[in-house]
Protein backbone atom coordinates (compact mmCIF):
# COMPACT_ATOMS: atom_id res chain seq x y z
CA UNK A 1 0.00 0.00 0.00
CA UNK A 2 1.33 3.77 -0.80
CA UNK A 3 2.72 5.48 2.80
CA UNK A 4 0.87 9.01 2.37
CA UNK A 5 3.97 11.12 3.90
CA UNK A 6 3.31 13.79 6.76
CA UNK A 7 3.40 16.76 3.85
CA UNK A 8 0.38 14.95 1.93
CA UNK A 9 -1.70 14.53 4.63
CA UNK A 10 -1.34 18.17 5.89
CA UNK A 11 -2.35 19.24 2.55
CA UNK A 12 -5.73 17.02 1.89
CA UNK A 13 -6.61 18.47 6.04
CA UNK A 14 -6.39 21.89 4.58
CA UNK A 15 -8.24 21.07 1.56
CA UNK A 16 -10.97 19.33 3.63
CA UNK A 17 -11.44 21.93 6.08
CA UNK A 18 -11.10 24.77 3.46
CA UNK A 19 -13.95 22.65 1.53
CA UNK A 20 -15.47 22.47 4.85
CA UNK A 21 -15.96 26.42 5.78
CA UNK A 22 -16.74 27.49 2.59
CA UNK A 23 -19.68 25.48 1.72
CA UNK A 24 -20.62 23.97 4.65
CA UNK A 25 -20.03 26.13 8.01
CA UNK A 26 -19.10 29.79 6.03
CA UNK A 27 -19.39 31.90 9.35
CA UNK A 28 -23.15 31.03 8.89
CA UNK A 29 -23.73 29.31 12.38
CA UNK A 30 -21.44 31.14 14.38
CA UNK A 31 -22.27 34.81 12.83
CA UNK A 32 -26.12 34.33 13.12
CA UNK A 33 -26.26 33.80 16.82
CA UNK A 34 -24.04 36.64 17.44
CA UNK A 35 -25.54 38.83 15.37
CA UNK A 36 -29.15 38.13 15.59
CA UNK A 37 -28.91 38.46 19.58
CA UNK A 38 -26.76 41.28 20.04
CA UNK A 39 -27.37 43.50 16.92
CA UNK A 40 -30.27 42.57 14.55
CA UNK A 41 -30.16 46.31 13.33
CA UNK A 42 -26.97 45.36 11.11
CA UNK A 43 -28.96 43.44 8.74
CA UNK A 44 -27.24 44.38 5.48
CA UNK A 45 -23.81 44.48 7.07
CA UNK A 46 -24.12 40.90 7.65
CA UNK A 47 -24.36 39.59 4.19
CA UNK A 48 -21.43 42.26 3.57
CA UNK A 49 -19.36 40.21 6.26
CA UNK A 50 -20.39 36.87 4.93
CA UNK A 51 -18.73 37.86 1.68
CA UNK A 52 -15.91 39.27 3.18
CA UNK A 53 -15.15 35.92 5.48
CA UNK A 54 -14.69 34.46 2.06
CA UNK A 55 -11.70 35.82 0.97
CA UNK A 56 -10.70 36.31 4.98
CA UNK A 57 -10.00 32.29 5.33
CA UNK A 58 -7.74 32.09 2.25
CA UNK A 59 -5.43 34.15 3.88
CA UNK A 60 -5.66 32.16 7.52
CA UNK A 61 -2.70 30.09 8.29
CA UNK A 62 -3.35 26.62 8.24
CA UNK A 63 -3.02 26.42 12.52
CA UNK A 64 -6.09 29.34 12.66
CA UNK A 65 -7.89 27.34 9.90
CA UNK A 66 -7.81 24.28 12.36
CA UNK A 67 -8.51 26.18 15.53
CA UNK A 68 -11.34 28.08 13.68
CA UNK A 69 -12.89 24.66 12.39
CA UNK A 70 -12.92 22.98 15.81
CA UNK A 71 -14.59 26.37 16.98
CA UNK A 72 -17.18 26.22 14.64
CA UNK A 73 -17.73 22.27 15.51
CA UNK A 74 -18.36 23.43 19.05
CA UNK A 75 -20.71 26.35 18.35
CA UNK A 76 -22.99 24.18 15.67
CA UNK A 77 -23.30 21.40 19.18
CA UNK A 78 -24.52 24.69 21.10
CA UNK A 79 -26.63 26.13 18.54
CA UNK A 80 -29.50 25.63 20.56
CA UNK A 81 -28.65 28.11 23.08
CA UNK A 82 -30.25 31.58 22.72
CA UNK A 83 -26.78 33.39 23.63
CA UNK A 84 -23.08 33.02 23.40
CA UNK A 85 -20.42 32.65 26.62
CA UNK A 86 -18.79 35.72 26.58
CA UNK A 87 -15.66 33.24 26.43
CA UNK A 88 -17.07 31.74 23.10
CA UNK A 89 -17.53 35.21 21.68
CA UNK A 90 -13.61 36.27 22.66
CA UNK A 91 -11.96 32.99 20.90
CA UNK A 92 -14.15 33.76 18.14
CA UNK A 93 -12.84 37.81 18.05
CA UNK A 94 -9.22 36.07 18.30
CA UNK A 95 -9.64 33.79 15.42
CA UNK A 96 -10.83 36.66 13.01
CA UNK A 97 -8.94 39.52 13.88
CA UNK A 98 -7.81 40.39 10.54
CA UNK A 99 -7.00 43.76 9.01
CA UNK A 100 -9.13 42.68 5.89
CA UNK A 101 -12.23 42.61 7.29
CA UNK A 102 -11.86 46.13 9.06
CA UNK A 103 -11.23 47.57 5.94
CA UNK A 104 -14.27 45.87 4.32
CA UNK A 105 -17.09 46.53 6.78
CA UNK A 106 -18.73 49.94 7.71
CA UNK A 107 -19.15 48.83 10.88
CA UNK A 108 -15.45 47.39 12.51
CA UNK A 109 -15.81 44.00 14.91
CA UNK A 110 -13.43 45.71 17.57
CA UNK A 111 -15.85 48.71 18.05
CA UNK A 112 -18.82 46.10 17.80
CA UNK A 113 -16.99 43.96 20.21
CA UNK A 114 -16.54 46.76 22.59
CA UNK A 115 -19.84 47.73 22.63
CA UNK A 116 -21.81 44.41 23.45
CA UNK A 117 -18.99 43.40 25.96
CA UNK A 118 -19.70 47.28 28.11
CA UNK A 119 -23.27 45.88 27.36
CA UNK A 120 -22.44 42.25 29.42
CA UNK A 121 -20.32 43.84 32.05
CA UNK A 122 -23.06 46.49 33.37
CA UNK A 123 -25.12 44.97 36.11
CA UNK A 124 -28.55 45.70 34.49
CA UNK A 125 -28.75 42.33 32.81
CA UNK A 126 -29.52 39.33 34.93
CA UNK A 127 -29.85 36.63 32.74
CA UNK A 128 -30.55 35.57 28.63
CA UNK A 129 -33.88 35.94 29.06
CA UNK A 130 -34.07 40.01 29.83
CA UNK A 131 -31.16 40.43 27.49
CA UNK A 132 -32.64 39.24 24.64
CA UNK A 133 -35.92 41.13 25.47
CA UNK A 134 -34.25 44.19 25.65
CA UNK A 135 -32.84 43.44 22.14
CA UNK A 136 -36.16 43.10 20.74
CA UNK A 137 -37.25 46.49 21.80
CA UNK A 138 -33.86 47.93 20.78
CA UNK A 139 -34.33 51.55 18.63
CA UNK A 140 -32.62 51.67 15.49
CA UNK A 141 -31.21 54.72 15.60
CA UNK A 142 -29.79 55.08 11.92
CA UNK A 143 -32.18 54.26 9.21
CA UNK A 144 -31.77 51.12 7.21
CA UNK A 145 -29.83 51.51 4.40
CA UNK A 146 -31.65 49.73 1.55
CA UNK A 147 -31.27 51.36 -2.07
CA UNK A 148 -31.90 50.65 -5.55
CA UNK A 149 -27.61 49.97 -5.22
CA UNK A 150 -27.62 47.67 -3.03
CA UNK A 151 -29.82 45.32 -4.40
CA UNK A 152 -27.82 45.63 -7.10
CA UNK A 153 -24.86 44.82 -5.57
CA UNK A 154 -26.57 41.57 -4.04
CA UNK A 155 -27.14 40.27 -7.31
CA UNK A 156 -24.01 40.77 -9.02
CA UNK A 157 -21.50 40.66 -6.52
CA UNK A 158 -21.49 37.25 -6.17
CA UNK A 159 -21.49 36.22 -10.11
CA UNK A 160 -18.14 38.31 -10.03
CA UNK A 161 -16.73 36.57 -6.99
CA UNK A 162 -16.92 33.01 -8.59
CA UNK A 163 -15.68 34.31 -11.79
CA UNK A 164 -12.76 36.52 -10.60
CA UNK A 165 -11.78 34.48 -7.28
CA UNK A 166 -8.86 36.06 -6.91
CA UNK A 167 -10.42 39.76 -6.57
CA UNK A 168 -10.85 41.53 -3.56
CA UNK A 169 -14.98 42.17 -2.19
CA UNK A 170 -13.06 46.32 -2.78
CA UNK A 171 -12.40 46.29 -6.08
CA UNK A 172 -15.55 44.15 -7.22
CA UNK A 173 -17.74 46.91 -5.39
CA UNK A 174 -15.66 49.48 -7.35
CA UNK A 175 -16.66 47.92 -10.42
CA UNK A 176 -20.07 47.36 -9.98
CA UNK A 177 -20.41 51.08 -8.67
CA UNK A 178 -19.23 51.77 -12.51
CA UNK A 179 -21.25 49.34 -14.07
CA UNK A 180 -24.07 51.14 -11.84
CA UNK A 181 -23.66 54.76 -12.77
CA UNK A 182 -23.44 53.65 -16.42
CA UNK A 183 -26.50 52.21 -16.49
CA UNK A 184 -29.77 53.79 -18.00
CA UNK A 185 -32.53 54.99 -15.73
CA UNK A 186 -34.97 52.57 -17.82
CA UNK A 187 -32.53 49.77 -16.47
CA UNK A 188 -32.32 50.60 -12.84
CA UNK A 189 -36.50 50.59 -12.53
CA UNK A 190 -36.51 47.04 -11.50
CA UNK A 191 -33.99 47.70 -8.68
CA UNK A 192 -36.10 50.93 -7.49
CA UNK A 193 -39.41 49.11 -7.36
CA UNK A 194 -37.26 45.82 -5.34
CA UNK A 195 -35.93 48.03 -2.87
CA UNK A 196 -39.33 49.95 -2.06
CA UNK A 197 -40.54 46.09 -1.61
CA UNK A 198 -38.06 45.50 0.83
CA UNK A 199 -38.18 48.86 2.62
CA UNK A 200 -42.13 47.41 3.03
CA UNK A 201 -41.56 43.88 3.98
CA UNK A 202 -38.93 45.37 6.31
CA UNK A 203 -40.61 48.03 8.50
CA UNK A 204 -43.90 45.74 8.36
CA UNK A 205 -42.00 43.00 9.98
CA UNK A 206 -40.48 45.27 12.52
CA UNK A 207 -44.29 46.88 13.27
CA UNK A 208 -43.85 50.29 12.10
CA UNK A 209 -46.15 52.47 10.72
CA UNK A 210 -44.36 54.30 7.77
CA UNK A 211 -45.66 55.42 4.53
CA UNK A 212 -43.24 55.07 1.65
CA UNK A 213 -42.95 57.31 -1.76
CA UNK A 214 -43.19 55.12 -4.36
CA UNK A 215 -40.78 55.22 -6.73
CA UNK A 216 -40.99 58.03 -9.76
CA UNK A 217 -41.60 55.62 -12.37
CA UNK A 218 -44.71 54.35 -11.04
CA UNK A 219 -46.08 58.16 -10.40
CA UNK A 220 -45.22 58.66 -14.33
CA UNK A 221 -46.62 55.62 -15.35
CA UNK A 222 -50.12 56.07 -13.62
CA UNK A 223 -50.20 59.39 -14.50
CA UNK A 224 -48.88 58.51 -18.06
CA UNK A 225 -52.34 55.92 -17.88
CA UNK A 226 -54.83 58.25 -16.54
CA UNK A 227 -53.92 60.54 -19.37
CA UNK A 228 -55.19 57.77 -21.54
CA UNK A 229 -58.00 57.14 -19.79
CA UNK A 230 -59.15 60.51 -19.74
CA UNK A 231 -58.53 61.33 -23.22
CA UNK A 232 -60.81 57.69 -24.28
CA UNK A 233 -63.60 58.97 -21.55
CA UNK A 234 -63.64 62.38 -23.54
CA UNK A 235 -63.74 60.71 -27.03
CA UNK A 236 -66.62 58.43 -25.87
CA UNK A 237 -68.39 61.63 -24.96
CA UNK A 238 -67.47 63.75 -27.91
CA UNK A 239 -68.82 60.69 -30.42
CA UNK A 240 -71.98 60.39 -27.95
CA UNK A 241 -72.89 63.93 -28.00
CA UNK A 242 -72.11 64.19 -32.05
CA UNK A 243 -74.70 61.06 -32.30
CA UNK A 244 -77.37 62.52 -30.00
CA UNK A 245 -77.11 65.87 -32.27
CA UNK A 246 -77.62 64.11 -35.55
CA UNK A 247 -80.71 62.51 -34.15
CA UNK A 248 -82.27 65.70 -32.84
CA UNK A 249 -81.56 67.09 -36.71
Amino acid sequence: MHQISKEEQQQTGTAMLDEYCRHYSDFNKILSIYIKNFYPQLHFEFEQLLDASYNIWHRLTDDKKISLSNFLEEISQESNHSILPSSKIKTFNDLINCESLEINLKYPLNRINNKMNEKLNTKTISSCKTFISKNKKLIIKKPITITPFHIYLKDERQKLMNKYRKMSINDINKCLSKRWKKMSNRMKYNYEYRAYLAKKRLYKKQGKLIRLKKPSFIKRISSKTRQIKNKKQQLLSNTFRSNTSIRTK
